[in-house]
């Protein structure tokens, strides 16, 4: 007769420092160079600038372990907002921090009283990448 040990484990996974910041200028060349990454037609380093300069528009960092690997960035209008652009690094994509971004300016609208639907977020970012194909 054989005696077998059956020895069963729970899977664990490692939890991940995340956090947000307003993008800065401070920032831009993170932020530009993820742009030139991730996208066929990235935006200069000129359109990022005043785009972040802009004080009308909104622009989150997605840092990980204080590493930025995505941003947002937004301009409200009285009931929603248009993203100007969204970009996650290679290494973290279909992951949901793209998501994340979009949650977190969701919730800086709700903030400033813009009361966005985030699935309508989510549409006008399928609609723009349809558009530009």
């Amino acid at each position: 007769m054989k005696l077998v040990i059956i020895t069963k484990t729970k899977l664990t996974t490692k939890p991940i420092s995340t956090s947000f910041k307003k993008i800065t200028l401070d920032e831009i060349e993170s932020v530009a160079q993820l742009e030139r990454e991730s996208s066929k037609n990235p935006w200069s380093k000129k359109q990022l600038s005043e785009s972040i300069s802009n004080p009308n528009n909104l622009g989150y960092l997605l840092l990980v372990q204080s590493k930025v690997i995505g941003y947002i960035i937004a301009v409200p209008s009285l009931d929603s907002a248009d993203i100007l652009n969204l970009a996650v690094h290679k290494y973290f994509k279909r992951k949901g921090y793209g998501s994340s971004l979009i949650d977190h300016l969701s919730m800086n609208l709700k903030k400033r009283d813009i009361k966005t639907n985030r699935a309508v977020l989510v549409q006008k970012i399928i609609l723009k990448k349809y558009l530009l194909r």
